[in-house]
């Protein structure tokens, strides 16, 4: 039993209380779409189970608008066999906070555990919760749809049939997946073939290992030699080393006296050349005034080009504004501007006329179209009246032939009255239509002579720019003829004066230069000359100390025994290494195959494990089918005797007994006769349909192991039913006491005032600026 509800910052509610303490039965949440009456019925499922509409998806959207730092909090308080329960649930910062209080007393404290806790005291998860105690306008519409498909899939559902049916097709397809891996898997790796190769491979490194100690124990007899032949090695290398001392110092006064003796023959004295009458200083000093004198003479011939070439464009800049003249006439950009000026104002009283015919044009098409509407209802109502032939399409009675000639002749009149405005409508707009192109083509014309207009400004403003430029730059040409002055000057006698100088100078160059080569030459032979004796006497020396260190025949032999044991112990060596190489490749190749061995008894045990995956998946999906069948033979005698019960107390006896099929098709016995749900009106399938409703909450109710929580939810379930048969729902529901103590219905349908015990109204507020709901007593 519900005793009180809190709700602070959930979705509209800033802090809303509702309480339930007294003996009301029946409790109404009214008010209008939108203002919050189902977000009662959210937080109830928030407050228990910790999920909202979707699950514990999105609960931040829980959290009222600009209360986000604040976060949202809800209280619940409600008894169940006696037992006082309370509940705080939180959700502040994307974090979620519960406590569960029984009879005072602090239970538990984290969401998971309450959210445990009220399972088992209710008896039910939150999916359940849902089914055994929400009834929505969803799940009736779809009991009453006339669809058999529809109507058994949502008993299916509200029955949890459908999960069973889930799990059995998600169990063979789990079988499916499982067999077809191990088929895919195969036999493996024949586990005797690879035992047999592991045992060769076994013997094969044993022999392996033999043949390395074998050629390490001759390794070691020949290193024992070496090392008792140590000291020849060390005195014949110290005589290699005198040996060697000798020859390089031969060589190298050897090569010494080579290269002295080849550089002296390569020493050349020249022939003594007669100087010059005049010094290079002197020439050259002659030479630098020519070029002086020929700079002068190339900068005047400059000037002089520079005047000619200014003159050529001062005249190109003459005939240029002539031309620029001529392309101007009598337009100046001001005359342009000033034409473009009134071609605007022309244009601007087109676009008036445009706005002013588009305007009544679209008015024109709006009233035609309302008449086409209007004509298109009334001859719909016409048809609807003819079909139903003497009764009233209003009130659904029967009427007379003269009330029901006069409204057919109502009707032709408003036809004929219509299809005249609608054709004067259509004459009108055409005229409109006419009006609105023809200023079009005019704004079309004036936009044309306006585009003109501006091509003939843009070419007005680059002539005049052009004009100005050229103005400027004749002005500069004239200023820099008035500045040249040229002197002429003889630079053929220059230049031919600096070449005799050029050659003068170099003949005296020439002259310095062998003389300076002779003196050089004679000193570079004295020089050498002097260096060849020296060399040729460290040569003979070095000659007879050669011959002086050459080794003894013993010591030659004693060497050459110890280089064949070397060469013999690195052929050893060398073969211990290939008998090691190819020890441990036996021994990779006895690893290699124990892996193959290993991975052989693991492909055959993965494999067995699918096999057996497979084989409790079939048997698992055969069970779940099984439980499924089983639980709709035994859920449809129960539901049938539910349902009948129910519906005979909110027909008020009429209806007393009904049948379910095995596709949960329901037929409803009236008058003697079993009738399936298409002989029954709209309002009558509803509350058959609101009756199997509760039907299935109740058995849902009992599959959980208890009698139901005290209370029921309808959801928007009032929305097919007039107001008689509202209350006659009401009444019978009120028989239900001692299964519902209480029964809340949440609706934006009015007229509860006086059938229900309570009523709550949401009504819609604001603060900040911003939506809020409130909760009032009505």
């Amino acid at each position: 039993m519900l005793n009180s509800l809190r709700l602070v910052n959930f979705r509209r509610h800033v802090d809303t209380e509702i309480d339930f303490s007294d003996d009301a039965q029946i409790i109404a949440i009214t008010g209008a779409n939108g203002a919050g009456k189902s977000t009662v019925l959210e937080a109830l499922t928030f407050s228990l189970y910790g999920e909202g509409r979707h699950g514990r998806r999105g609960l931040s959207k829980l959290v009222r608008r600009g209360a986000e730092f604040e976060g949202m909090q809800v209280e619940l308080e409600f008894t169940v066999d006696d037992v006082h329960y309370k509940i705080y649930r939180r959700y502040d910062s994307g974090k979620s906070s519960a406590k569960l209080f029984i009879n005072g007393n602090d239970a538990t404290q984290s969401p998971d555990a309450v959210t445990r806790e009220v399972t088992r005291i209710l008896g039910m998860d939150a999916t359940g919760f849902r089914l055994a105690v929400i009834a929505q306008q969803g799940d009736v519409e779809g009991l009453a749809d006339l669809t058999a498909a529809k109507r058994k899939q949502t008993i299916s559902r509200l029955l949890r049939q459908d999960a069973l049916t889930n799990a059995a097709r998600e169990a063979r397809d789990i079988h499916n997946r499982e067999l077809d891996i191990w088929k895919a898997m195969g036999s493996g790796p024949d586990l005797d073939d690879l035992t047999s190769e592991h045992a060769a491979a076994v013997a094969d490194a044993a022999a392996a290992l033999t043949a390395v100690t074998d050629s390490r124990d001759t390794l070691v007899t020949l290193d024992a030699e070496l090392a008792a032949t140590k000291d020849v090695e060390d005195t014949w290398h110290e005589a290699q080393l005198i040996l060697a001392r000798a020859d390089a110092t031969a060589t190298a006064a050897r090569a010494e006296a080579d290269r002295i003796s080849a550089e002296l023959a390569g020493v050349h004295v020249p022939d003594e050349m007669p100087a010059g009458e005049r010094s290079v200083t002197e020439l050259m000093g002659a030479i630098s005034e020519v070029n002086v004198a020929i700079a002068k003479g190339e900068a005047e011939r400059e000037l002089a080009a520079s005047a000619e070439a200014t003159r050529s464009d001062l005249d190109k800049v003459t005939a240029q504004l002539a031309e620029v003249a001529t392309l101007l006439g009598s337009d100046t950009p001001a005359s342009v501007a000033m034409a473009l000026s009134k071609l605007g104002g022309q244009m601007a009283e087109a676009e008036a006329e445009k706005t002013a015919a588009a305007e009544k044009y679209d008015e024109l098409r709006t009233a035609h179209a309302t008449l086409q509407a209007q004509l298109a209802d009334v001859t719909r109502r016409a048809e609807a009246a003819a079909g139903l032939g003497d009764v009233c399409e209003t009130c659904e009675q029967e009427i007379s032939d003269d009330h029901k000639h006069r409204q057919a002749t109502e009707r032709a009149k408003t036809i004929a009255d219509l299809k005249v405005r609608t054709a004067d409508t259509v004459k009108d707009g055409t005229a409109a239509a006419a009006a609105v192109k023809a200023v079009e083509e005019k704004l079309s014309e004036l936009r044309g002579q306006r585009e003109e207009l501006i091509r003939r400004r843009a070419a007005v403003d680059a002539a005049c720019r052009t004009r100005t430029d050229l103005q400027r730059r004749a002005e500069q040409y004239q200023a820099r003829l008035a500045r040249i002055t040229a002197t002429p000057v003889d630079l053929e006698a220059l230049f031919a004066e600096k070449g005799r100088l050029e050659v003068a100078r170099a003949q005296a160059e020439q002259a310095e230069q062998v003389a300076a080569s002779r003196k050089a030459a004679m000193a570079r032979r004295d020089q050498l000359s002097a260096a060849l004796s020296d060399a040729q006497g460290r040569l003979a020396a070095a000659l007879a100390e050669h011959e002086a260190a050459a080794p003894d025949a013993d010591l030659v032999a004693a060497y050459q025994r110890r280089r064949e044991l070397l060469t013999q112990r690195a052929d050893e060596a060398e073969l211990v290494a290939a008998v090691e190489q190819e020890a441990a490749l036996a021994a990779e190749r006895v690893k290699s195959v124990q892996r193959a061995i290993d991975d052989a008894r693991a492909h055959r045990d993965r494999a067995l494990v699918h096999r057996k995956n497979a084989d409790k998946a079939a048997k698992a999906a055969q069970v779940l089918k099984d439980t499924a069948a089983k639980m709709a033979t035994l859920i449809r005698p129960a539901l049938e005797a539910e349902v009948s019960t129910l519906l005979s107390e909110l027909s008020e006896g009429r209806f007393t007994r009904v049948k379910v099929s095995e596709d949960y098709e329901l037929t409803v016995e009236d008058d003697g006769v079993f009738e399936p749900l298409s002989e029954f009106s709209g309002g009558q399938r509803v509350m058959i349909a609101l009756a199997t409703r509760l039907a299935l909450a109740n058995v849902v109710a009992e599959r959980h192991g208890n009698g139901g929580v005290g209370f029921l939810i309808l959801d928007e379930v009032f929305g097919s039913q007039d107001e008689t048969r509202r209350e006659a729902i009401l009444s019978s529901l009120r028989t239900m006491r001692a299964l519902y103590g209480q029964i809340l219905l949440i609706s934006h349908v009015g007229g509860f005032d006086e059938a229900a015990d309570r009523v709550l109204e949401v009504s819609e507020g604001s603060e900040d600026g911003r939506r809020t709901a409130q909760v009032t007593a009505a």
